[in-house]
Formats: C-alpha cells, structure tokens, sequence
C-alpha cells in the first residue's frame, strides 16, 4: 500500500511514486491512464478545497484490482461539466470516467474521497478443440473425393 498526503509531499512526488508503485505492484495496469487519473483528483483537491490538503492511498487488493483513494476536506461533490477548450478546464472527470472501471465520490466526516478503481481485464479463453473435425479438415487440405 502508498499513502502519500499533502503535508509531507507535493503533487509531483505523489505522481512519481504513484508510478513507481504500478509498475512494481500492478504492473499489468497501465502506469500513464493511473498517473493521470492521479494527477486530476490530486488537482482538484488542490483547487476546490481551502485549505488545499489531500492524502492518496494506493492499493492493490486483490492481485486484479488497483484501488486509488484521494481524500480531502470539501464536502462538495465533483460536479462533471463540458470541457471547454478555449479557457481550459472541465476535462478530467470525464477523462477519468473514461481510463478506469469505476470511479466513485465516498462522502467522509469531514470532507470525501474519490475511488477509482482499475479491474485486471481476464485474458481471452484459450480456442477449444475444432469443432466437428472441420477445421483439422480445413487445414490438411481437401477432403478424398
């Protein structure tokens, strides 16, 4: 498990170590899709919190589910809006919506996390036997008139 929190680390040390701990702990997630999807929750906290606090916690529970957890002390739910290219903003809900399996707001005490979770994809089911002899015929050429 990483716990990083903002008074004994900054943004850029937390996405350094959030990578680090990908590649040696769940390796079959994509390092680029967590580091971004950190790097916008760590944003937000800094931007929509007052105080600009937030702790990140990192876990690997079972050996196909990364769990990223960003705490801070808003209440205030993310409010997903449009992006707008021109003044920037508005993209990384949707962005991270988009690179994880889940991603939900956990009201706290004094404040929320936000969860996002990445699932092991199974790998594709090995082929069965040929069915019915056809494709062993197929292959060995044309069948005996």
């Amino acid at each position: 498990m990483l716990v990083l929190d903002s008074s004994h680390s900054d943004t850029a040390l937390a996405r350094r170590a959030a990578v680090r701990f990908v590649r040696t702990r769940c390796p079959w997630a994509d390092a680029h899709d967590v580091v971004l999807v950190v790097s916008e929750l760590l944003g937000n906290a800094v931007r929509h919190t007052d105080d600009g606090g937030w702790r990140l916690r990192m876990a690997c529970r079972r050996p196909e589910e990364l769990v990223v957890e960003v705490y801070d002390t808003s209440s205030a739910r993310p409010v997903p809006r449009p992006g707008d290219p021109d003044n920037g903003g508005g993209f990384g809900w949707g962005i991270a919506q988009q690179l994880t399996s889940s991603l939900t707001v956990v009201p706290r005490q004094a404040g929320k996390s936000v969860r996002a979770v990445w699932q092991r994809e199974a790998p594709p089911a090995p082929a069965g036997p040929a069915r019915d002899g056809l494709v062993g015929a197929a292959l060995s050429g044309p069948a005996p008139v």
